[in-house]
């Protein structure tokens, strides 16, 4: 197959350097890195140093409620190779959960999470997590879902490379740093073939950037909780003050003093004596209360997150408010099965019957789904597809066949030991006595 290295070249370098900016965006939000974009130099005006911020990180609240739900625990293979899924399946899995949880992480934060596939120097297939900011894939025109290339840059203290992945080659560029257009690159590229039959990133994707529409807000919400740092440094006690020509300078104010002031430097001058009122932090706090609500209703996080409820909530309410949360979440498991499932085609052949397995999305409501369960049960429908409905998958649900079984083979041998007993009692009392 031909490629125009040097078209794609441009293309690649474009699309990361949109990435890296968007990419470096959003972190700085998620980590709380955020820009006083109102009131920065007013702050140092006012308290005189440089640097200062007063931030309360909502973005982070709003990602996290959503990463810590989407626990991703490897693949349920039923059919395909027996060694493969007894002997290395089970090594692949143990390995998947902090790589699963920081691609994740990348694509709610950013829109976009990759993982890089390369051979190791055992011969065994590694996947890497590669930063979004690093990387960027093209798709076809005719066929937006599949993959035209990737490309991945970086840099060293003296150098810039790119990478150009395509399904049967990978091309290497290298040139200095401060590249401004891929022009730059050197022309003595490397191409090298790729030892898959496919691309070998993985591409995880979310429609819409979660930190998007909360930006914002955040930037409000850091602007008000500024200002009333301000005013709890300057305001939030009363101030005294005396009209008067006569000495003061000896005056001191503590809360134990009783203030003595000297009589007026002649007799017709009155001293007076006011104060200044405290200002209250209360409209601050109920503007930062109102905010934090608007991020709750946008981002569907449930508001328990950003404020204290002042009461325990039941399981039913808990289920309400968290509806829209668990919706969101999988809608997230929807897109991220399709490039787990592709991370598996590396590893086997079999991938195509295999079954992503993520972790419980809601809240566990024990009676309430107790409840449920036996009711749906008590009206006929089938355990097996309970169970199903209730989230379980095929290994679960096989497990809980097999327990089944065994329980009612123990059942089964208790009767009998119990009807051996019974017999054994009846002829007992049924010997005449001598």
């Amino acid at each position: 197959m031909e490629h125009d290295y040097l078209s794609d070249l441009d293309i690649a370098f474009k699309a990361i350097t949109k990435n890296r900016m968007e990419a470096r965006k959003y972190y700085r939000y998620y980590e709380g890195d955020q820009p006083m974009v109102f009131t920065y130099d007013k702050l140092v005006q006012i308290f005189g140093r440089s640097g200062l911020k007063f931030i309360q990180n909502w973005c982070a609240v709003v990602i996290d409620s959503v990463c810590d739900r989407l626990i991703f625990r490897g693949w349920d293979l039923a059919k395909g190779d027996r060694e493969f899924r007894e002997a290395s399946l089970p090594l692949l899995q143990s390995s998947i959960s902090n790589l699963a949880y920081e691609v994740h992480l990348d694509a709610l934060v950013t829109g976009n999470g990759y993982i890089v596939l390369d051979i190791a120097d055992d011969d065994s297939i590694v996947g890497y997590r590669n930063r979004p900011e690093q990387m960027a894939v093209i798709y076809e025109e005719e066929d937006p879902t599949r993959m035209a290339f990737a490309a991945k840059m970086w840099r060293d203290a003296s150098d810039t490379f790119l990478n150009l992945y395509y399904e049967d080659e990978i091309v290497k560029f290298n040139g200095p740093l401060g590249l401004e257009t891929a022009s730059g690159f050197n022309k003595d590229y490397e191409v090298g073939a790729n030892p898959f039959d496919k691309i070998p990133v993985v591409h995880f994707m979310t429609r819409a950037k979660e930190l998007a529409n909360i930006i914002p807000l955040q930037d409000a919400v850091n602007k008000t909780f500024s200002d009333m740092m301000v005013v709890g440094e300057f305001n939030a006690f009363p101030q005294r003050w005396a009209v008067t020509q006569a000495d003061v300078s000896n005056l001191k104010s503590d809360p134990q003093s009783i203030l003595k002031f000297p009589k007026g430097a002649s007799d017709e001058e009155n001293t007076q004596i006011g104060e200044f009122g405290a200002a209250s932090t209360k409209g601050y706090l109920e503007t930062i209360e109102s905010l934090a609500s608007v991020i709750s209703v946008i981002s569907r996080t449930p508001k328990y997150y950003f404020l204290p409820t002042g009461a325990s909530i039941s399981g039913d309410a808990l289920i309400v408010m968290e509806a829209p949360l668990v919706k969101k979440v999988e809608r997230c498991i929807e897109a991220f099965t399709e490039p787990w499932l592709r991370y598996l085609s590396f590893y086997s052949p079999d991938w195509k019957n295999a079954t992503p397995i993520w972790g419980r999305v809601g809240t566990e409501q024990i009676n309430s789904e107790a409840t449920a369960f036996q009711t749906l049960v008590a009206a006929g429908l089938p355990l097996v597809t309970v169970a199903r409905r209730f989230g379980w998958n095929e290994k679960e649900i096989d497990q809980m066949r097999k327990d089944i079984a065994e329980q009612k083979k123990e059942n089964a041998d208790l009767a009998a030991q119990a009807l051996e007993i019974a017999k054994l009692r009846m002829e007992q009392n049924n010997e005449p006595e001598i």
